[in-house]
């Protein structure tokens, strides 16, 4: 995945949450994508602020049978997996300061049943952004100087990846696991959780409708996604919302050339198109906005292709999901209960 170093251009710059600011940091995987830091401070999901949503929503949530595609043959209708979670589950209200994304963390390829594959807790790269410090919470980037590498317990030394600091140093089973860091991830056992059904999560089948923007383009926009709300565990926290969820979306589409896709939200994103990884922007953290080029993926035209959307909500106290899309006609789909 190349970085393209410029604006987003007029089908997303416009919008209030978008900081079209370029993120400097190449990591080898496939497609190109830009990426960007939302520098809207005051709806986060750091835990510091937890403001209003900023614009009003474009699309819905609505169950699936009331759901209805435009036309017989193309949706704007993305079918959707959501499973609910709860704090107890050791990947979720997992210590955080807002840094992220953390890429690499999972296999480049889907596995069999087009489920993402755990690599390893640390990740490979972080996105940097030189230019974030006065923009994004907590100024976006982790303190280099301040965190040492961990090379004692036969792990690579971290000194290039995310490290959060140990919360409670006196807990003497994480600082004896974890050291004076804590990752953002627990592994993966407990990740093989989140997109398969188990006994720690409830199963909630959806669909969010998009609309169709001005330039063609179909949009789902909503600043404070909570699509769980009175559903799943129920569980609500001190701000009214059912926090603590992942999304799974499949679908199939025809490539003819100049398709686009851009997610921006939090927290952690992987985009999978035709088995393979086209965006990662793994991780908790605040909004991060990224976009597929699909004419860089080295797509063949007329061709029917998959899509594979995976994404978490992991931490309070905010929830920010916009996802936008010139593809002319896809068709959406749940597999077969596992």
């Amino acid at each position: 995945m190349f970085i393209k170093k410029e604006s987003l251009n007029s089908h997303v710059s416009d919008h209030p949450l978008v900081n079209t600011m370029a993120v400097s940091v190449l990591f080898g995987l496939i497609g190109t994508a830009v990426i960007s830091c939302s520098d809207d401070s005051d709806y986060s999901n750091n835990g510091q602020n937890s403001g209003p949503p900023i614009t009003d929503p474009i699309g819905e949530v609505a169950p699936i049978d009331a759901a209805k595609p435009d036309d017989d043959t193309c949706d704007n209708v993305l079918k959707v997996v959501f499973r609910d979670f709860q704090k107890s589950h050791p990947d979720f209200e997992r210590p955080n300061n807002g840094w992220g994304p953390l890429q690499g963390v999972l296999e480049e390829n889907l596995d069999a049943d087009r489920k993402p594959v755990f690599r390893n807790i640390w990740g490979q790269n972080k996105i940097f952004d030189p230019e974030c410090d006065a923009q994004c919470p907590t100024g976006g980037n982790i303190d280099r100087e301040s965190a040492q590498p961990w090379s004692t317990n036969g792990y690579k030394d971290q000194w290039d990846n995310w490290l959060v600091q140990n919360p409670n140093p006196s807990d003497a089973l994480l600082s004896e696991t974890y050291g004076p860091y804590v990752p953002m991830f627990d592994g993966a056992e407990s990740f093989n959780d989140w997109y398969h059904d188990s006994s720690r999560s409830e199963r909630v089948e959806l669909a969010l409708v998009m609309e169709e923007g001005e330039n063609g383009a179909y949009v789902f926009d909503n600043a404070a996604f909570f699509p769980l709300d009175g559903l799943g565990y129920k569980d609500r926290d001190e701000n009214g919302h059912n926090y603590l969820f992942t999304t799974e979306v499949h679908l199939e589409f025809v490539y003819y050339g100049g398709e686009e896709f851009t997610f921006r939200g939090d927290d952690d994103l992987w985009i999978f198109v035709d088995g393979k990884i086209a965006l990662d922007l793994g991780g908790m953290h605040w909004p991060f906005q990224g976009t597929i080029v699909f004419d860089e993926l080295g797509l063949t035209q007329n061709q029917s292709y998959h899509m594979d959307i995976f994404h978490a909500e992991r931490h309070t106290s905010a929830s920010n999901f916009r996802i936008e899309t010139n593809i002319e006609c896809f068709t959406s789909f749940i597999p077969e209960v596992e």
